[in-house]
């Protein structure tokens, strides 16, 4: 009598290329990106130790710990951006051209700062509606007092 091999069952093969993502490749992206004002994109055109930048922002969307170290990154970048602009301002002669093309590059830059952090560098809004406890409870009495006055019997 032959004995029954019990095999274990195979890891079903998810197919497609391998992942290149590790936590040192994604550490020097971050990094890379923390420490220039350029773009995803230039970067990882640029570099070629980089991976395509559809392919990071794919890492971005699958792993939760890489999209908060981009994150980091991003804001750190935003931040470096900001102290290069205020040495360029510090630095700017007193030729009324040259102040107004610094004028130009500077909105476009505040503009950027403003979609790259815009916690730090983005407009503030204050939240001038809110209401009481007392006031809630008012409008949903008011509410449901129409609610009655109104009410259809089908």
């Amino acid at each position: 009598m032959e004995k029954e091999k019990k095999s274990l069952p195979k890891a079903k093969n998810k197919g497609g290329r391998p992942t290149l993502y590790t936590e040192a490749l994604a550490k020097r992206i971050c990094n890379l990106i923390a420490t220039t004002p350029r773009g995803l994109k230039s970067l990882c055109e640029s570099n070629a130790w980089m991976p395509d930048h559809q392919t990071v922002k794919n890492w971005r969307a699958l792993n939760p710990g890489f999209f908060a170290l981009y994150l980091q990154a991003k804001e750190s970048q935003a931040h470096a951006v900001a102290d290069k602009l205020w040495q360029e301002a510090d630095q700017l002669p007193a030729d009324t051209a040259e102040v107004n093309r610094f004028n130009a590059v500077f909105r476009f830059h505040q503009w950027h700062l403003s979609k790259l952090a815009p916690k730090n560098f983005g407009d503030k809004k204050e939240d001038t509606q809110s209401a009481t406890v007392e006031q809630v409870a008012t409008i949903a009495n008011a509410l449901l007092e129409l609610n009655k006055k109104h009410a259809r019997d089908y």
